[in-house]
């Protein structure tokens, strides 16, 4: 249950971006749910999404609702109040359809029902590249992923404060390009939540 900048990692108020790593981030803050160095969660998401077993995504989402309702609770983030959209991280189209399913879809739609928030599948994934945890490199993550999003609906974040939602995040390259897409388009602020951080 860290609250810690997406780009240095030093632990921040409510997990905002610091001011030395916020021209290099369009996330203004990021909930990290838990740590991706715990065997049984990391093995929960890699079962989840290559073993293709998306009803492990209800157990991920609980565990998510908890983190929220405590991190409210200390006052550290004032959840209720922000009026989420809640947009997950896409799949390129043939990556979702040999998974059958985006583990980030579903862990979002979970967490929009749970707390009664609009939904939408506001970016979609441009281009099909190696995945990113195939890759070691830092710099390369962010030059891979670049270009890879797209915005398709931009009047549905013009002025809104998205909550983006993956299952996971180690150096935040993914969810910088979603968030600088979406702020593109408009949005207002952009907060990620990711379940684990490797």
């Amino acid at each position: 249950m860290r609250l810690e900048c997406i780009g240095c990692r030093r632990t921040t108020p409510g997990g905002i971006t610091c001011p030395d790593c916020k021209h290099d981030y369009a996330i203004n803050r990021v909930f990290i749910v838990s740590d991706y160095h715990d065997s049984i969660l990391a093995a929960a998401i890699k079962t989840l999404k290559y073993k293709f077993l998306p009803e492990l995504s209800a157990p991920l989402v609980a565990l998510a609702t908890r983190y929220i309702q405590n991190q409210s609770a200390l006052h550290r983030i004032a959840f209720a109040s922000e009026e989420f959209l809640v947009v997950p991280v896409p799949l390129h189209k043939r990556r979702e359809n040999w998974r059958g399913f985006n583990q980030a879809a579903l862990l979002a739609r979970g967490l929009a029902d749970r707390f009664r928030l609009e939904y939408a599948e506001n970016l979609v994934r441009t281009v099909h590249l190696p995945p990113q945890a195939t890759i070691k490199d830092r710099g390369e993550r962010f030059e891979n992923i670049k270009k890879a999003y797209a915005c398709p609906m931009p009047e549905a974040a013009l002025g809104r404060n998205i909550l983006l939602i993956d299952d996971v995040c180690t150096t935040g390259a993914t969810l910088n390009e979603c968030a600088r897409v979406l702020k593109n388009a408009g949005a207002a602020s952009v907060t990620a939540l990711v379940i684990a951080r490797g």
